[in-house]
């Protein structure tokens, strides 16, 4: 804001003004979003923490598709 007032330009304090907008929407969302997003993540931890087998998986799978898809490019 600082800087669309300093050039006193009304067309940077309409981006200005639309930059603000789309931040607040965005911080809305992320707020409503957020409590079902945290139980989701609290049930996969716990179901993950239960056997080291299916976080040994997780952990392999997490690392093989990034790893496959870089190996992919570099080659080809």
């Amino acid at each position: 804001m600082l800087a669309a007032m300093a050039t006193g330009d009304p067309v940077a304090m309409g981006v200005w003004l639309v930059q603000l907008i789309i931040n607040l929407v965005g911080a809305a969302t992320f707020l409503i979003l957020m409590k079902p997003f945290s139980r989701f993540v609290r049930a996969v931890a716990e179901k993950v923490a239960t056997t080291p087998r299916l976080t040994l998986a997780i952990t392999v799978i997490f690392h093989l598709i990034p790893t496959s898809i870089i190996i992919f490019y570099v080659l080809s």
